[in-house]
């Protein structure tokens, strides 16, 4: 009883001296009332106080506890933190890449207040795997015609890769980690089995070298053949079609500017080759060209001959034309599949023509006679033919005369 008495004498000081009230809520209940607020001191709380990453952990989380805005620091980029910012409690997950260093990292997160009164550090920490090197497979073994097989590299570090022969090719020849290796071999051209082999490395020390052995079976005998060893044109040219049949590769290539090849790019394998040529010009003799097919085996050739240009011709709608005395003008046409040009041999006649080859029209200018007789003149049309000729005729410029001086032309004509 005595004790109690003390307790409750401790409870009513203890009151007094908080200052704090009481006031009535109902029966039995009762609320403390404050005289005043003070203002709360900042709080900021991390846990864990540091973090132990092995080489392949990926994440770990850090509870902040706080009554402020607060920030997150960090040094490296290999541990990146899920937010750098925020207000109040709060989870923020760190997340670290793989450690392939070979060396154990260290990393300080630093979380303080915004107003900076107060600062947090977490240490973290990463220990690193081995460095690791080697190839999904020993070997590769590849058929006589070649081609392509894909492999993988299996590795934490950076490496390259390097053939032994040219006619292996390799995509890509360099990498850092895991990666996909494609690996091309050309058509085997000889008799035998061929090897090769493939060769990774790595930068980094006590990696040691990792190879890839590469055997391609023998291949088959050369062979190319051509269908046709010869062909004949007509003068007018055109195109025609030749079938290689072979097993390795060759181009056609033909040096006359008459006649031309598609393709002109080398071809592997069975192809086509497509020959064009052009119209003989006229009168021009029979003419050859030769296409050569060129491969491992040598030189193979395709003859073309072409027939002779057409005959040149060059005529004339009319042989001779007759005029009367007047001024005028007239024409006649021309036929004809070569150059050619005309004049005329009497300056009383002239001849034009707007055109200097092939089919076309003469224009004729004759002046008034005003002479006593009539008059002749000649239209030259020249070309590497014989000269064609049209004889221009006009007669004289008709008057009776007078009884004691009659025109007789004049009475003949009128007879």
């Amino acid at each position: 009883m005595k004790r109690f008495v003390i307790y409750l004498l401790l409870l009513i000081g203890i009151a007094s001296i908080t200052g704090c009230e009481y006031g009535e809520l109902g029966e039995g209940e009762y609320i403390q009332k404050s005289e005043g607020t003070k203002p709360q001191d900042p709080i900021l709380i991390v846990s864990p106080g540091a973090f132990s990453f092995s080489p392949m952990d990926k994440s770990k989380s850090l509870s902040i506890t706080s009554n402020s805005d607060w920030i997150i620091t960090t040094n490296h980029d290999w541990c990146q933190a899920s937010k750098h910012s925020g207000s109040g409690d709060a989870s923020v997950v760190f997340t670290c890449e793989e450690n392939t260093s070979g060396k154990e990292r260290k990393d300080t997160i630093c979380v303080s207040l915004k107003n900076g009164t107060i600062k947090k550090e977490v240490l973290v920490s990463q220990s690193s795997t081995d460095k690791y090197l080697s190839a999904s497979v020993e070997s590769l073994d590849f058929g006589s015609q070649g081609g392509t097989i894909k492999f993988r590299v299996l590795a934490n570090i950076n490496w390259n890769i390097k053939a032994s022969n040219s006619w292996c090719q390799v995509t890509p020849v360099s990498g850092i980690g895991e990666e996909e290796i494609a690996v091309s071999i050309a058509r085997n051209p000889t008799s035998e089995k061929r090897s090769a082999s493939l060769t990774i490395t790595s930068k980094d020390n006590g990696v040691n070298p990792v190879e890839v052995k590469i055997t391609q079976d023998p291949g088959e005998d050369p062979v190319l053949t051509i269908s046709e060893e010869s062909l004949t044109f007509g003068s007018l040219g055109g195109t025609k079609t030749v079938q290689i049949s072979s097993n390795i590769s060759w181009n056609a290539v033909c040096a006359s500017d008459w006649c031309s090849i598609s393709p002109t790019t080398s071809v592997t394998g069975n192809g086509e080759i497509s020959i064009i040529v052009e119209q003989n010009p006229i009168m021009s003799s029979q003419r050859n060209a030769v296409i050569e097919i060129h491969s491992d085996l040598g030189v193979k050739t395709i003859t073309v001959t072409q027939d002779n240009g057409e005959s040149g011709y060059l005529t004339t709608s009319i042989s001779s034309i007759n005029l009367d005395s007047s001024e005028q003008q007239t024409s006649f046409e021309v036929d004809s599949n070569i150059e050619w040009t005309v004049s005329c041999n009497e300056s009383w006649c002239t001849a034009t023509s707007n055109v200097s080859k092939l089919n076309g029209t003469v224009n004729i200018s004759v002046t008034k006679n005003t002479g006593t007789a009539s008059r002749e003149a000649t239209i030259i049309l020249k070309s590497v033919l014989k000269d064609v000729l049209v004889i221009v005729h006009q007669d004289i410029l008709q008057v009776p005369g007078s009884e004691d001086n009659p025109n007789p032309n004049y009475a003949n004509t009128r007879q």
